[in-house]
């Protein structure tokens, strides 16, 4: 399958290649959001970006501008940040915002208000024991 030689391929690509094909799964998810084979690819990328870096156990990953950023728990990645776009005058929300692969309904115009969010609905989701992605 198309997707799986892609997947083969994530190592010999630069990491602007990846946020970049991490942004094209992204746009996909929205017009399929149910298919599997989009989130194993987005979920592929995000593997390869942390094979990369030495993660924190539990915080924010650090990375290049562009560069997703993962929250970490315990070692597992809960939570995305990305840029999905370039800062402009003509644009507002900019960055995109995951927890354990799903999107939170809004968009961020910056990157600190985005991972607030995230941080808050994976607290949210502890204290409930609920899992969106079920």
């Amino acid at each position: 399958m198309i997707i799986e030689r892609l997947i083969a391929g994530l190592p010999d690509r630069s990491r602007p290649q990846l946020a970049s094909m991490r942004i094209k799964g992204i746009e996909r998810r929205k017009v399929a959001p149910n298919d599997k084979e989009i989130q194993h690819f987005i979920n592929a990328i995000d593997e390869e970006f942390l094979r990369r870096e030495a993660p924190p156990k539990s915080g924010w990953t650090s990375g290049a501008q562009g560069d997703p950023r993962y929250l970490m728990s315990e070692g597992q990645r809960v939570g995305v940040v990305q840029r999905m776009e370039t800062h402009r005058h003509s644009n507002g929300d900019v960055y995109l915002a995951e927890v354990l692969g799903q999107p939170l309904p809004e968009q961020f115009r910056h990157v600190d208000d985005a991972r607030h969010a995230v941080d808050n609905a994976f607290a949210a989701l502890l204290k409930t024991g609920s899992d969106p992605s079920d």
